[in-house]
């Protein structure tokens, strides 16, 4: 009886604790964010009961939708993605205490690495931070932003379980980028950059903002941008292609209207991965399968053609020097990073703790890396670094096997999305050379709808492999 009773408690502490740590994690993410604690805690315990413990995934689709509202303001000095960040941590939490996590299958599938180099990266985090005690204390935000976003990884992994989940929310983040690129046009079109008050500051006159600054913007499109031709190559009803043509034409017009020298280069990068990677069937290259891949290919140049021609003169501008003669004396990239090198040399292991601000950057508020990797240098040194390096590899690798399996299979949409998924990572880290994307809400998101479908490949791989091992006969059997 005894035993039972300690079996009992056992299980319901370990259904416990999740809850417990994703309940800490949103109290100090709304401290962190100057909100007062009560009001953050009540405000957020209300939603999780009436939304987020009955639906979970909902929760999810929310926190997907809003990635693209980083600049909104609920008021005070907490925006939506902290808020909805907090929540959907809380829903996870709540979803995976549930169930016996234990009789669940693996997160990131048996034989992925994924869990390992997410591990390490938030074991540099942490040692940076205890590494630099001073830095730390008087900036807690980094250290907490950066594990909401390590454990932003599994929580999405704890939601999708399904392919059509994984199909939902590929849906939802790209008509969150079809929504920034509308407005984006917009703005150009129109001159009203801030017309909606979704901005700290004014724009300069001759680039379009969209929900943030144009670079960000343009990056953020580029990432998104293969999900949403994905899908267009997968449609099968005509007025859904006619729709998502469309969208494809907004996305790519804003990536030109916000004059982003990163963001064209990343765009055509992106497009070019498109072509060679996202096919309308994974049949092998017979005459049906080679006229469909043809017109794919001449629809996305005739898009591209359209956007090209319609973009506006200061892009070409732009990309027609790397030089900016006006920042020389301000905010020169090359005057930036030699600076933040020569501080990165003085800590290289494990850097000057996460969202460590320079007390040149915190007087003028512009003179920031603009570079994940020195990003990444900077705050948590080489060690975290190395992790966050790992950690994407083994997500493209892990990508590029499960593209193979859903092939294999016949699934052409989600062969599609795996090939969408990877030509986006690429795409954003192509562009976060140019900008500091390390902390970007949007790429955890991300990571974790990567390690989804890995796990979804894994779990089809096992299942189809078990289903044509031969059946061991029984000597009871035989005798029959």
């Amino acid at each position: 009886m005894s035993h039972m009773l300690r079996s009992s408690s056992d299980l319901n502490v370990s259904r416990f604790l999740p809850v417990a740590g994703f309940i800490v994690l949103m109290v100090l993410s709304f401290a962190a964010f100057r909100m007062p604690v009560a009001a953050g805690v009540g405000a957020g315990a209300l939603i999780i009961l009436t939304v987020g413990l009955r639906f979970p995934l909902i929760t999810l689709y929310v926190y997907a939708a809003t990635t693209f509202l980083s600049y909104v303001p609920l008021g005070g000095a907490v925006g939506v993605p902290t808020a909805t960040g907090a929540i959907f941590l809380l829903a996870a939490g709540l979803e995976a205490s549930l169930g016996s996590v234990s009789h669940r299958p693996s997160l990131f599938g048996q034989r992925s690495h994924i869990s390992r180099w997410l591990m390490l990266f938030w074991i540099a985090c942490c040692v940076s931070a205890l590494a630099n005690p001073r830095e730390f204390l008087s900036n807690p935000r980094g250290l907490i932003t950066y594990g909401g976003l390590a454990i932003t990884v599994p929580a999405v992994v704890f939601l999708i379980r399904a392919d059509h989940h994984i199909v939902r929310l590929s849906q939802i983040l790209t008509w969150g980028a079809v929504a920034a690129a509308a407005l984006t046009c917009y703005q150009s079109l129109t001159g009203s950059y801030n017309t909606f008050g979704f901005f700290h500051s004014g724009p300069p006159a001759e680039r379009a903002y969209g929900f943030a600054d144009p670079n960000y913007t343009s990056a953020t499109l580029d990432t998104i941008f293969p999900l949403l031709f994905a899908l267009l190559v997968t449609a099968k009803r005509t007025r859904v292609k006619v729709v998502l043509t469309t969208a494809l034409l907004v996305t790519l017009i804003a990536v030109g209207m916000t004059a982003s020298r990163g963001g064209f280069l990343g765009l055509v990068l992106s497009g070019i991965l498109c072509l060679f990677m996202i096919s309308p069937t994974t049949a092998s290259w017979t005459r049906t399968s080679i006229v469909k891949r043809l017109g794919v290919t001449l629809l996305l140049l005739g898009v591209f053609g359209v956007a090209l021609y319609v973009s506006p003169e200061n892009l070409w501008e732009r990309v027609s020097t790397l030089s900016d003669e006006e920042k020389v004396g301000n905010e020169s990239r090359l005057r930036v990073w030699e600076d933040y090198i020569k501080d990165i040399k003085e800590r290289p292991w494990f850097g000057y703790g996460p969202g460590y601000i320079t007390p040149d950057t915190e007087e003028e508020r512009t003179i920031i890396q603009h570079s994940t990797p020195l990003e990444f240098l900077t705050e948590i040194g080489g060690v975290g670094f190395v992790a966050f390096v790992g950690l994407s590899l083994c997500i493209l690798y892990e990508l590029w096997r499960a593209r193979s399996q859903f092939q294999l299979h016949g699934d052409a949409q989600m062969a599609a999305i795996a090939s969408a998924m990877i030509a986006g990572l690429i795409a954003f880290h192509f562009t976060a050379l140019f900008l500091n994307r390390g902390n970007d809400k949007q790429l955890w998101v991300l990571f974790g709808m990567a390690a989804a479908i890995i796990s979804l490949a894994q779990r089809q791989r096992t299942i189809s492999s078990s289903a044509t091992e031969p059946r061991v006969v029984e000597l009871a059997e035989v005798v029959v």
